[in-house]
């Protein structure tokens, strides 16, 4: 049966699994105009994430802003200041209700980041009413961002607090750096508390796409991704839990290979790209589906004692595997911290890492 091995196959079929392992993260980031939302989304998401113009229209007062592949939406809100305010919030919580209507719930908006300009030392009466409304009767949590938040204010901190007390935290941010008169230079504060906060408060279903659309936090998507290569040791030992010949390894194959993509996704390699990887590693006999071949080429790069490859020599050599995988990625990603990062890198590194090891 291993000699029919169609890795094509495996590939598709697991593309397909991972998309639906990512999942979709949905955040709106509610504040008045000038508040500093599209400097704080890019500051986490990416340069170019929210580019001033651009989303498209949700509501008159609402726009969605996403880019293919990142596997999250953001919906920005616009108007807190307007008079005719109460007009505005009737239609932003219509919109709400008719998106988290949907029988997906990985479409719905589950938490908010209400932006207040911290140098304003004000909260508005609108800024209060859209979070009791989120929060009683959307059930969407609610975090208050204090954006621009480079000098201290504890007393409107601690006003804000008591003025808005059902949101579920109160973090200031300072997003980029800022060159004060006299060339004190101000660096980005917060940002890390506010993904770990964020990462914290978002369901299952949402906090994977959420670590691998964040740009911020190397070590969240770390520990995904130590959590999957866990998960794929255990799914490698049931696989082998009756001893196998080694020519018959190519079984956990497709483990592995689930494993390295859903890493790649952390770490926001599109899992579309992954035959990059095969045909480096693997060569012309991985892309043709040689079967056994292919189990005999792909594992003599790890050690393995004797012939038979049982539970625990097969977990060890995918958590092996594994480890080294997410090595080859964070040392890529620490040495092109402005660079994309694709699988002809990656396959590069990798295969350099286990040639190492194989000598």
């Amino acid at each position: 049966m291993t000699d029919n091995f169609d890795i094509f196959g495996v590939i598709k079929t697991a593309q397909e699994e991972t998309a639906r392992w990512i999942g979709k993260a949905n955040l709106l980031v509610a504040g008045k105009t000038g508040v500093g939302k599209s400097t704080l989304i890019n500051a986490i998401f990416g340069e170019d994430f929210a580019k001033t113009g651009t989303g498209q229209p949700v509501t008159q007062e609402m726009k969605l802003f996403s880019k293919e592949g990142s596997h999250i939406s953001i919906y920005d809100s616009k108007g807190l200041e307007l008079a005719d305010f109460k007009k505005i919030l009737d239609e932003l919580i219509s919109a709400i209700t008719e998106i988290n209507s949907s029988k997906n719930a990985m479409d719905h908006i589950l938490l908010c980041w209400l932006c207040v300009d911290h140098n304003s030392a004000r909260i508005e009466p609108a800024e209060v009413t859209l979070l009791e409304k989120l929060e009683k009767e959307l059930g969407i949590k609610t975090i208050v961002v204090f954006t621009k938040s480079f000098t201290e204010n504890k007393e409107f901190i601690n006003a804000a607090k008591k003025i808005l007390p059902n949101a579920e935290d109160w973090i200031e941010v300072h997003a980029e750096k800022t060159t004060m008169r006299g060339g004190q230079e101000i660096p980005p504060s917060g940002l890390d508390n506010l993904v770990t906060r964020t990462y914290g408060l978002l369901p299952e279903i949402q906090k994977r796409a959420f670590v691998r659309a964040q740009q911020l936090n190397l070590e969240k998507k770390i520990d995904e991704a130590n959590t999957t290569v866990n998960w794929a040791s255990g799914q490698a030992s049931l696989a082998c839990a009756n001893p196998l010949p080694i020519p018959d390894a190519i079984l956990i194959i497709p483990i592995q290979i689930r494993m390295m993509m859903r890493i790649g996704e952390l770490f926001g390699i599109p899992s579309v790209d992954f035959k990059t990887l095969m045909i480096v590693l693997g060569g012309p006999l991985a892309m043709a589906g040689a079967g056994r071949q292919v189990a005999s080429y792909l594992l003599k790069f790890i050690p393995i004692g004797g012939q038979i490859l049982n539970a625990t020599i097969a977990a060890s050599i995918t958590k092996s595997m594994g480890t080294l995988y997410i090595k080859a990625l964070v040392g890529l990603v620490k040495e092109n911290p402005s660079k994309h990062i694709d699988y002809t890198m990656v396959a590069e590194r990798f295969k350099g890492m286990l040639q190492e090891i194989k000598n």
